[in-house]
């Protein structure tokens, strides 16, 4: 919950950061995703509801005071209305999202992350523990974190990891 990641976040990060990733506490690929990036840009994920900004992570912003507060995911994740709530404390906002939790995965991998020799992690974006190893894997190595369908790959993955390793 919200409390927790703030309490997590002021136990590992001093204010002054230059980022923190933002996403919905009511599904976990989007924050499985943004794991392996807040690792990259040294700042935490915190979580927001789907109606407000909870109050532990409005205040754990006003002590970070972020450079930039990256949404991550789209409008039907973290509506506009929390955005807005954002930049009215002062902090710039961005958003990173696709049409689904696959393309989205992919955007942030493609927003951060140049391709060479850094590994790229996959797992189903249908369940969350295979992914939350992977997470916490690309994290450690620098790596993104990309999400698959049981059955097939999704043309956003596809996509993303023919930008690590062209044919």
């Amino acid at each position: 919950d919200s409390s927790t990641g703030r309490r997590v976040s002021q136990n590992s990060y001093p204010s002054g950061i230059d980022a923190v990733l933002l996403v919905t506490g009511d599904t976990y690929p989007d924050g499985l995703a943004a794991g392996p990036i807040a690792a990259m840009l040294g700042g935490p994920v915190l979580l927001t509801g789907t109606n407000s900004l909870p109050t532990a992570t409005k205040n754990e912003l006003l002590r970070l005071l972020p450079s930039t507060v990256i949404i991550v995911g789209g409008p039907a994740a973290v509506p506009n209305a929390i955005a807005s709530s954002i930049g009215d404390l002062g902090l710039d906002v961005q958003r990173i999202s696709g049409p689904d939790r696959y393309a989205t995965a992919a955007a942030l991998s493609d927003a951060f992350i140049t391709h060479g020799s850094r590994p790229v992690f996959i797992a189903t974006g249908e369940a969350f523990p295979d992914a939350l190893y992977g997470a916490a894997a690309g994290g450690h190595f620098g790596g993104p974190m990309l999400l698959s369908r049981t059955i097939s790959l999704p043309i956003s993955t596809r996509q993303e990891l023919e930008r690590f390793f062209p044919q």
